[in-house]
């Protein structure tokens, strides 16, 4: 979620190394962060850019971590 929240922020892209250890240990966060740290942050990484932050979230497959799925097909976010 940080290196998400750090992407939208400071306006860089996650490299590949980054990404992939992302989709494969996303699925942690719910096990080991609490949920009010999990929403802290969602919040923070919303206000910065919400529309790459739903498209990042989505792309990760970080989106299961909220227990939906983010269609970002249908946003009209600018």
């Amino acid at each position: 979620l940080r290196a998400i929240r750090f992407s939208c922020q400071l306006d860089f892209k996650l490299d590949l190394e980054l990404v992939e250890s992302i989709k494969k240990l996303s699925h942690l966060i719910p096990t080991k962060v609490s949920a009010e740290r999990i929403t802290a942050e969602f919040i923070k990484i919303l206000k910065l850019n919400p529309k790459l932050a739903l498209e990042l979230l989505a792309g990760l497959d970080m989106d299961k971590i909220f227990g939906i799925k983010f269609d970002i097909n249908i946003l009209d976010i600018t």
